[in-house]
């Protein structure tokens, strides 16, 4: 996977402007499997198996992009100068 990043990070990028000019996800986006997951004990046990969804993974990495919290990144993208709502940045 690290060894292709620099073509997946192109690829990645066309994929999500595209979802973003168009306001929709590919077919392959939109679908999910749902598979159970035997979690150990009797296989005959319904309370044994746990449901898990398998999506694509360019959906999986949106998904985890919009759900980072933005404090996390806002450090990095706002300039120096500005302090206040940034945390470790003194505004005295």
């Amino acid at each position: 996977f690290i060894k292709r990043l620099p073509f997946l990070k192109q690829e990645i990028t066309s994929i999500y402007t595209y979802i973003l000019k168009f306001q929709n996800l590919s077919k392959t986006q939109s679908i999910e499997i749902i598979t159970l997951l035997h979690k150990g004990g009797s296989r005959a046990k319904e309370g044994n198996w746990r449901p898990i969804s398998l999506s694509c993974s360019d959906y999986k990495f949106l998904a985890k992009i919009l759900t980072i919290s933005p404090k996390n990144i806002l450090p990095y993208i706002i300039s120096e100068e500005q302090t206040g709502g940034i945390q470790n940045r003194d505004i005295t």
